[in-house]
Protein backbone atom coordinates (compact mmCIF):
# COMPACT_ATOMS: atom_id res chain seq x y z
CA UNK A 1 0.00 0.00 0.00
CA UNK A 2 1.49 3.31 -1.06
CA UNK A 3 0.55 6.45 1.09
CA UNK A 4 -2.39 8.48 -0.42
CA UNK A 5 -2.66 11.03 -3.06
CA UNK A 6 -3.46 14.69 -1.79
CA UNK A 7 -6.82 14.27 -1.37
CA UNK A 8 -9.69 16.22 -3.42
CA UNK A 9 -13.40 16.79 -3.39
CA UNK A 10 -13.63 16.66 0.24
CA UNK A 11 -12.35 14.02 0.96
CA UNK A 12 -10.81 13.21 4.54
CA UNK A 13 -7.69 13.40 4.77
CA UNK A 14 -4.56 11.01 6.17
CA UNK A 15 -1.62 12.07 8.38
CA UNK A 16 1.11 9.91 9.54
CA UNK A 17 3.69 9.22 12.63
CA UNK A 18 7.16 8.49 11.07
CA UNK A 19 10.05 7.70 12.68
CA UNK A 20 13.57 8.48 10.75
CA UNK A 21 16.97 7.24 11.46
CA UNK A 22 20.32 9.44 10.78
CA UNK A 23 22.68 7.92 8.67
CA UNK A 24 25.36 9.72 10.07
CA UNK A 25 24.66 9.19 13.90
CA UNK A 26 22.02 6.52 13.76
CA UNK A 27 19.94 8.48 16.20
CA UNK A 28 16.26 8.76 15.77
CA UNK A 29 13.49 11.28 15.16
CA UNK A 30 9.71 11.52 15.27
CA UNK A 31 7.43 13.76 13.78
CA UNK A 32 4.04 13.65 11.90
CA UNK A 33 2.87 14.68 8.58
CA UNK A 34 0.17 14.65 5.42
CA UNK A 35 2.76 13.97 2.78
CA UNK A 36 5.76 11.35 3.87
CA UNK A 37 7.59 12.15 0.73
CA UNK A 38 7.79 15.39 0.96
CA UNK A 39 8.65 15.36 4.35
CA UNK A 40 11.84 13.05 4.04
CA UNK A 41 12.77 15.37 1.33
CA UNK A 42 12.94 18.33 3.62
CA UNK A 43 14.74 16.57 6.15
CA UNK A 44 17.18 15.08 3.71
CA UNK A 45 17.32 18.53 1.93
CA UNK A 46 18.11 20.24 5.49
CA UNK A 47 15.09 22.14 5.20
CA UNK A 48 13.98 20.84 8.87
CA UNK A 49 16.23 23.06 11.69
CA UNK A 50 15.78 20.15 14.18
CA UNK A 51 17.49 17.85 11.69
CA UNK A 52 19.14 19.50 9.68
CA UNK A 53 23.20 18.87 11.26
CA UNK A 54 22.45 14.95 11.29
CA UNK A 55 23.11 14.28 8.06
CA UNK A 56 21.32 11.89 5.90
CA UNK A 57 17.70 10.36 7.15
CA UNK A 58 16.19 7.06 6.17
CA UNK A 59 12.56 6.40 6.83
CA UNK A 60 12.15 3.31 9.38
CA UNK A 61 8.11 3.47 9.57
CA UNK A 62 5.37 5.00 9.84
CA UNK A 63 1.32 4.69 11.61
CA UNK A 64 -1.22 6.22 9.02
CA UNK A 65 -3.78 8.16 11.41
CA UNK A 66 -7.24 9.75 9.84
CA UNK A 67 -6.76 13.57 10.81
CA UNK A 68 -3.79 15.40 11.66
CA UNK A 69 -5.02 16.17 14.92
CA UNK A 70 -4.87 12.28 16.15
CA UNK A 71 -1.04 12.11 14.32
CA UNK A 72 0.06 14.82 16.29
CA UNK A 73 -1.68 13.51 19.83
CA UNK A 74 0.42 10.49 18.87
CA UNK A 75 3.24 12.49 18.17
CA UNK A 76 3.46 14.02 21.42
CA UNK A 77 2.54 10.95 23.42
CA UNK A 78 5.38 9.22 22.21
CA UNK A 79 7.74 11.93 22.77
CA UNK A 80 6.09 12.68 26.13
CA UNK A 81 6.39 9.07 26.94
CA UNK A 82 9.73 6.80 26.89
CA UNK A 83 8.11 3.57 27.87
CA UNK A 84 5.98 4.36 24.74
CA UNK A 85 8.43 5.69 22.35
CA UNK A 86 10.80 2.81 23.35
CA UNK A 87 7.76 0.07 21.91
CA UNK A 88 7.10 2.39 18.82
CA UNK A 89 10.64 2.53 17.67
CA UNK A 90 11.21 -1.26 18.59
CA UNK A 91 8.32 -1.56 16.67
CA UNK A 92 9.33 -0.57 13.50
CA UNK A 93 12.80 -1.00 13.52
CA UNK A 94 12.30 -5.10 13.94
CA UNK A 95 9.65 -4.04 11.36
CA UNK A 96 12.12 -2.26 9.00
CA UNK A 97 14.65 -5.39 9.38
CA UNK A 98 12.53 -7.20 7.02
CA UNK A 99 12.11 -4.58 4.32
CA UNK A 100 13.49 -1.23 3.43
CA UNK A 101 11.16 0.74 4.50
CA UNK A 102 13.77 3.99 3.23
CA UNK A 103 11.10 4.14 0.03
CA UNK A 104 8.55 6.20 1.32
CA UNK A 105 5.97 4.58 -0.56
CA UNK A 106 6.26 1.49 1.41
CA UNK A 107 3.66 0.60 4.09
CA UNK A 108 3.66 -1.05 6.85
CA UNK A 109 0.82 -2.76 6.04
CA UNK A 110 2.32 -4.60 3.12
CA UNK A 111 4.55 -6.64 5.89
CA UNK A 112 1.76 -7.40 7.72
CA UNK A 113 2.71 -4.80 10.85
CA UNK A 114 -0.32 -3.51 12.00
CA UNK A 115 -0.12 -0.12 11.89
CA UNK A 116 -3.37 1.41 13.32
CA UNK A 117 -3.21 3.69 15.97
CA UNK A 118 -5.71 1.56 18.23
CA UNK A 119 -3.65 -1.82 18.15
CA UNK A 120 -0.53 -1.61 19.70
CA UNK A 121 1.95 -4.69 18.88
CA UNK A 122 4.79 -5.35 21.56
Amino acid sequence: MTPPPPYQDGAKMKAFVYLLRSMKNNRHYIGWTTDIKRRLDEHNSGKSYHTKTRGSWKLMGYETYNSSEEAKKREYALKHSPNMMFLFKKRLTVASKDGDWGDPTTSLHTKGVSTTHKEVVG
